[in-house]
């Protein structure tokens, strides 16, 4: 908001109280999942996962980041509470990446998913299958399994001009037989 679009900052939702109330549940906390714009850089989850860490806790813990936060400090909360980091990833190609993620470098953020892969507990790549990514989906999945890694594919609805579920019967048809055509074993 205060970047992107040159606005005021919103008053947190989540005031010093909340922080205080939220330790007497901590203890108890068996799974916590962060996701929605980036984990990475809201201060309150920084301040949820300091608790965890300072209280000797150890819930099983997950992110999903966009991958373009990286530092000391998220490596060592990321280590500290064996997180399994889920990155975000439309392409593997630089350009078509870099469009959709506007702002976002590519090599950057590879960087950043090599870096969550020698300090969380598990790390895997989330892919939102569209009009513009379906092309680029096999070799998506070769770049993950040269990594190890898991794929885990949304499917896109909305916006409905990026939705493959909406495409007409023959446009499909087309993708599919792309796809075939990419990769025999599906074939």
């Amino acid at each position: 908001r205060t970047q992107r679009d040159g606005l005021p900052a919103l008053p947190s939702a989540y005031p010093d109280e909340f922080f205080e109330d939220l330790t007497l549940f901590l203890p108890h906390l068996e799974v916590a999942k962060f996701a929605g714009g980036e984990p990475f850089l809201v201060r309150g989850h920084h301040v949820v996962w300091d608790l965890l860490i300072d209280g000797g806790h150890r819930p099983e813990v997950s992110v999903v980041t966009n991958g373009t936060q990286w530092n000391d400090r998220i490596a060592s909360v990321v280590d500290h509470l064996s997180m399994k980091v889920v990155v975000s990833v439309d392409s593997v190609d630089r350009d078509r990446f870099e469009a959709i993620r506007v702002g976002a470098r590519f090599d950057e953020v590879i960087a950043h998913l090599d870096h969550f892969v020698e300090v969380a507990r598990e790390v895997e790549i989330s892919h939102c299958l569209m009009r513009d990514t379906w092309s680029g989906f096999p070799d998506l999945l070769r770049f993950a399994d040269d990594r190890g890694l898991g794929v885990n594919v949304s499917t896109v609805m909305e916006p409905e001009a990026q939705s493959l579920h909406r495409l007409p019967i023959d446009d499909l048809r087309a993708v599919v037989d792309g796809l075939r055509r990419r990769t025999p074993i599906l074939a």
